[in-house]
């Protein structure tokens, strides 16, 4: 059946031969089909059709079906319902369909999500759009969220198990090279440079362990240079003996460099001649030759400070004593004042290894530089002071013609007794300062009193006992002979108190002074005075070992004995001083003087 009426816009759509759709009837209408068809005759009407639901909503099951659980309805405006297979059809939406959104349902006692969307009808079939609307039940939708809900604490607790885990294994990974990183630094702090990290992890660890290796390896060689260089110092300062020095400075050298061999080569000289010894170690053995270094080397050598590198086929004259196992030499020139006073060589296997030492040896070699030069010095320092002493000690002795070399060797006799008696160096040094300033204070005594042939007056005789005192006070400014100051006062003393200037007795008298006063009597009465010949060497004797124990030390007598024994000393005899034409023995004590025959062997000499 046609529908009462069409609006205009459907007559025009209709009559353009374009199909027209139509609901007629409520509250569930009928969906008509309009469309103008042509006869044979030429004829024209316009056909009807009533369209069935079923085919349209698929319900018969022709199209896909939708997922389950989930309802669609379309309606034809707020309130018609064309379809609605579970909901009934008269439902009503909570808003208008014609707007597109979301909104809920309640049907059945369940609530339904729903969405909807428009059917654009007017283009092709000139009728108002229709709503579609897609629900699904909210237990439906939701049930994924409560399956989550459920599954999510144990997904949780695995997942911390997981992190844990490998969490675990990373830290233990992180953690040994780290706890070895750590224990390595430790041993570094405690100065032992041969320690090595290995690391396999190939990652940041590993290259931090090469790192650390070669570090330490960097820091073991400096702290050895240091330590050599600390070594050449204290090398110089206590070695007297320059060869033993030269040992040393050699084998700490080859300890902190890694050389197959270390040599040394030193310029002497000697009355104005110019010599060069060398002295070299290579593997543990000790060599010791002569060298010579031409005027062409020298002036290489000098064009060379800082260092010279000689490969095997290259020869200088100076490496002869060098063995040619060598792959490389490497030559350091020592300097002072732009003078080659040494040169140091240093043996390689392995040229690479010698690049890597350059600076660490040239360390070296100025530290041997400085050292040779501080002992040259201290060499020049020592004879110039010994020089100094024998020279004052010669001045003293040429206040008189008959004391001319007394005191040289009253410093020899000391020196032989304290040999014997085991003193220490630093007495045996002070001994030999004492010695030759002993006699100092003589300075102050008159010519005429010390060459005096006849006999002395208490007057002279008094002045003659001063020197000890005028001796002391000379020296005591002077602080490098404070220690010599007793042996100078004090070496007229004896055992039982009758010596002088203080009345000393036993060891009240300070040791060195009871050793300078044997050797003064020993050369006094050995040699030849203004008043009396010089006693044979066993007269002497037998006059000291008859006052040991009274007046002087029965030790420092005995190792006298000991020493003339040995043949080391002997009397000086007349050792060329004019005879007297009168000879006195000396005065002995307060007594005054008296005649050779009648001398008491006991009695101390005055110390002309």
């Amino acid at each position: 059946h046609a529908p009462a009426t069409l609006t205009p816009i459907q007559q025009q759509h209709l009559s353009a031969g374009n199909p027209v759709l139509l609901l007629d009837g409520s509250p569930q209408p009928d969906i008509l089909l309009a469309l103008v068809i042509g006869a044979a005759d030429g004829r024209s009407g316009t056909l009807w059709a009533t369209l069935d639901p079923g085919y349209i909503w698929n319900t018969a099951g022709n199209l896909r079906r939708l997922a389950p659980g989930t309802e669609m309805c379309v309606y034809a405006s707020k309130s018609v319902a064309l379809t609605c297979p579970r909901l009934a059809r008269t439902q009503t939406v909570a808003a208008d369909p014609q707007m597109a959104g979301t909104w809920h349902w309640e049907a059945y006692g369940e609530e339904y999500l729903t969405a909807t969307g428009p059917i654009r009808l007017g283009l092709e079939y000139a009728a108002p759009s229709w709503t579609i609307v897609m629900g699904e039940p909210r237990s439906l939708v939701m049930a994924p969220m409560e399956d989550f809900r459920r599954t999510f604490p144990l997904v949780l607790l695995l997942a911390t198990m997981i992190v844990l885990g490998v969490s675990h294994v990373q830290v233990r990974r992180s953690m040994e090279p780290l706890r070895a990183l750590t224990d390595a630094t430790g041993r570094i702090a405690r100065q032992d440079f041969d320690t090595h990290v290995t690391i396999a992890s190939d990652d940041e660890f590993e290259d931090l362990a090469g790192s650390f290796n070669s570090m330490a390896q960097r820091l073991g060689r400096q702290f050895s240079t240091l330590t050599a260089m600390s070594d050449i110092d204290r090398a110089a300062l206590s070695h007297s003996d320059r060869e033993e020095m030269v040992r040393t400075i050699l084998d700490r050298m080859d300890q902190a460099l890694t050389c197959s061999g270390a040599g040394l080569l030193l310029r002497d000289c000697k009355d104005g001649n110019v010599s060069w010894s060398v002295v070299r170690v290579r593997k543990g053995q000790w060599q010791k030759n002569a060298a010579t270094i031409g005027s062409r080397e020298m002036a290489e050598l000098e064009s060379h400070l800082e260092a010279l590198v000689i490969a095997p086929h290259q020869t200088r004259d100076f490496l002869a004593p060098w063995s040619p196992a060598a792959v490389a030499n490497l030559v350091l020139p020592l300097a002072r004042a732009n003078i080659v006073i040494g040169v140091v060589v240093l043996e390689y296997d392995d040229p690479t290894v010698l690049e890597g030492e350059l600076r660490a040896s040239r360390q070296l070699a100025d530290q041997i530089a400085i050292a040779l030069a501080n002992a040259s010095l201290l060499e020049d320092l020592d004879a110039l002071s010994s020089g100094a002493l024998t020279a004052l000690a010669r001045t003293i002795d040429a206040n008189s013609p008959w004391t001319a070399g007394h005191s040289e060797r009253v410093t020899h006799v000391s020196l032989m007794l304290g040999e014997r008696l085991g003193l220490s160096a630093g007495d045996l040094d002070t001994l030999y300062r004492g010695g030759l300033l002993h006699d100092i204070g003589k300075i102050a005594i008159p010519a005429a009193i010390l060459n005096k042939a006849g006999a002395l007056t208490d007057q002279e005789l008094a002045i003659i006992q001063q020197h000890p005192s005028t001796g002391a006070r000379i020296l005591s400014p002077i602080g490098a002979y404070r220690d010599t100051i007793p042996i100078v006062l004090s070496h007229h003393e004896r055992l039982d108190g009758s010596g002088y200037p203080e009345a000393l007795v036993g060891d009240q008298i300070p040791l060195l002074a009871r050793v300078a006063a044997v050797a003064d009597v020993y050369d006094a009465l050995s040699s030849p005075r203004p008043y009396r010949p010089g006693w044979l060497v066993e007269r002497v004797l037998e006059h000291i070992t008859d006052g040991a124990g009274v007046l002087f030390d029965s030790a420092v007598t005995h190792a006298l004995v000991r020493v003339v024994e040995a043949g080391v000393i002997q009397s000086p005899g007349m050792n060329g001083a004019p005879s007297p034409a009168v000879l006195r023995e000396e005065s002995l004590g307060n007594s005054g003087m008296q005649n050779a025959v009648s001398l008491p062997r006991l009695a101390p000499v005055s110390g002309r």
